[in-house]
């Protein structure tokens, strides 16, 4: 299970995650996986998934050999970066983009946050993107997946 949050307020933001990190039925403990990290910097932004815990090993692949294409500028551009980056997880990297239920597109099997100078937007697997004008928390898990609404304190 992993969780992400993006809080925005009086011009500062930030995005933060959880440590867990699991292998089958085992709990590892933060303290002892060296790369541990669930969200990255990308030009100005900062994008972080959840779910299933391989697309941070591919997506570091990515950035380091496919980098134009991708861009967050805004929702437009992070839809276009997201089905660009469709046909190269399915043809590159081997992702199985069936799901159970009665699915409208083929799944990229990733979602997660994003927090750009121009806002907070959450993705989703069918690369649907929408934008949160203050806060947004989202969580993953390969049995559970549920989103939650963080409420500022």
């Amino acid at each position: 299970m992993s969780t992400l949050v993006v809080v925005k307020k009086n011009g500062y933001a930030t995005i933060a995650c959880d440590s867990l990190s699991t292998d089958g039925t085992m709990t590892v403990p933060s303290d002892n996986k060296i790369n541990n990290h669930k969200y990255f910097k990308v030009n100005n932004s900062f994008i972080g998934f959840v779910g299933w815990s391989n697309i941070n090993n591919i997506f570091e692949d990515i950035i380091e050999n496919n980098p134009a294409i991708l861009e967050f500028t805004d929702r437009k551009s992070i839809f276009n970066s997201l089905n660009n980056l469709h046909p190269i997880l399915k043809d590159e990297y081997y992702i199985n983009t069936l799901e159970d239920d009665d699915q409208s597109a083929e799944s990229s099997q990733i979602s997660g946050l994003i927090l750009t100078p121009k806002g907070i937007f959450e993705f989703c697997s069918y690369r649907s993107v929408d934008e949160y004008s203050k806060y947004w928390a989202v969580g993953g898990g390969s049995k559970i997946r549920s989103r939650v609404n963080a409420q500022l304190l």
